[in-house]
């Protein structure tokens, strides 16, 4: 997504339950994420979760779960993510 002054770079993923297990793939994505965000885009996994509740999770997040040798999140206090707000936000 980009408008003036603002770039983002995301992945989307979607689960049928409340937690987001990182696949091999998932781990390469973030890699190419962090290129964007060294970049100085903003860099997110966004992921819908069951019941079309979308959350989003920085690249860096990410990267850092799994140095912890951890493969899943759940989706407890992760940022919620809606276009329209983030678009509102943007116009402020």
């Amino acid at each position: 997504m980009f408008l003036p002054k603002r770039h983002d770079c995301f992945d989307a993923k979607q689960c049928k339950t409340e937690i987001w297990h990182i696949k091999p793939k998932d781990i390469k994505q973030a890699n190419e994420l962090k290129k964007c965000k060294n970049a100085g885009c903003n860099a997110y996994f966004l992921i819908c979760f069951e019941n079309k509740d979308v959350r989003m999770i920085d690249v860096d997040i990410v990267i850092y779960i799994l140095s912890q040798n951890k493969k899943s999140v759940k989706n407890v206090n992760l940022k919620k993510w809606d276009l329209l707000e983030e678009l509102k936000e943007y116009g402020k």
